[in-house]
């Protein structure tokens, strides 16, 4: 039988990977954005361009477009996974059963959430960033694709 004692400690370790999957995922989305601006704007900037370089330039604007709505998808995936697992442990640290008389002000995943919602600038909380910076590196890549096409 599985017991609090080996699934809190367990949770905790699954909320730290998910964690570090969400932001390894970011990191990745980031450098291959970079890349491909850089591309773009090395061809985009060309003197003695080919006449059908825009092809190549919107091509590349539309992979980074869907690139950011796939990365929109995974921000929000990744962060209900996290989400989930703190509510399991939280789930832990309000059973009396499970959490012993002398821990119970020591609730460290409770205090993490409550904190979450009353400290200021919630806007900018880590799932905002994954998931809204993913949305404009899309639409940053819409207006890449118009000047690419003109």
């Amino acid at each position: 039988m599985v017991t609090p004692h080996v699934l809190y400690p367990s949770l905790v370790q699954m909320i730290i990977h998910a964690e570090a999957i969400s932001w390894n995922r970011f990191y990745s989305f980031l450098m291959f954005n970079t890349i491909l601006i850089l591309a773009w704007s090395t061809i985009y900037a060309a003197q003695a361009c080919p006449a059908d370089a825009w092809t190549v330039l919107a091509t590349m604007t539309i992979l980074g477009a869907v690139s950011g709505i796939a990365m929109v998808g995974l921000s929000i995936r990744g962060r209900r996974f996290l989400d989930e697992y703190v509510n399991l442990a939280e789930k832990i640290e309000a059973d009396d059963k499970c959490w012993s008389e002398e821990l119970k002000p020591y609730k460290p995943l409770t205090l993490t959430k409550e904190c979450i919602k009353t400290f200021p600038h919630g806007w900018a909380g880590s799932g905002h960033l994954l998931t809204w910076g993913s949305f404009a590196f899309a639409a940053f890549y819409v207006f890449l694709f118009h000047l690419s096409i003109r």
